[in-house]
């Protein structure tokens, strides 16, 4: 429901599982359920990349100012790129005129663009990348326990797996 029709249920098995595989069917479909279209090649590539790099966003302004902010220039590179590929969409026209008519500036609707698109590769990428991944290693960990709990109730089985291991307080563990 809502997701790209090349995507594949995952039916908990070790066979059907890489990281690689599950981070690009999530870039694949968050983006397609946020912004109502599909990334290009290019696209997916430099939200891929996120994964990579977006964790440094929290690391703090001391340790960023004693590398001199280069940690943070993929960050930017990812974020503009990713920026461009949101304002061709839909959605993302959509997000710029809701903030025209709300009286924004052009600076500001830009902006406003920008933090859904930041929410979306922090918290959809990130967060959404790590509970799954991690639920993922849970279940093929011991697969005798935990696929029969999977199969039986997914929507617990993810509920109890972030309880346990927190996307978010798992991202900002490194601070």
């Amino acid at each position: 429901a809502g997701l790209l029709p090349e995507a594949e249920p995952f039916d908990g098995s070790v066979a059907a599982y890489s990281e690689e595989r599950v981070k690009r069917t999530l870039v694949r479909n968050l983006w397609f359920r946020l912004f109502k279209s599909e990334a290009d090649e290019a696209l997916e590539s430099t939200l891929l990349s996120y994964y990579t790099w977006g964790g440094v966003c929290v690391l703090g302004d001391t340790l960023h100012a004693l590398t001199l902010g280069k940690l943070l220039d993929p960050v930017e590179v990812i974020r503009k790129n990713v920026y461009e590929g949101a304002v061709a969409t839909q959605v993302g026209q959509d997000v710029l005129q809701s903030g025209r008519a709300e009286g924004f500036s052009e600076q500001d609707a830009v902006a406003l663009l920008m933090q859904l698109v930041d929410g979306f590769m922090f918290a959809g990428l990130l967060g959404t990348g790590h509970l799954v991944t991690h639920t993922l290693a849970r279940i093929w960990g011991d697969p005798h326990t935990y696929l029969p709990m999977w199969r039986k109730d997914r929507a617990s089985f993810l509920l109890e797996s972030a309880r346990l291991d927190p996307p978010v307080a798992s991202v900002t563990a490194v601070v």
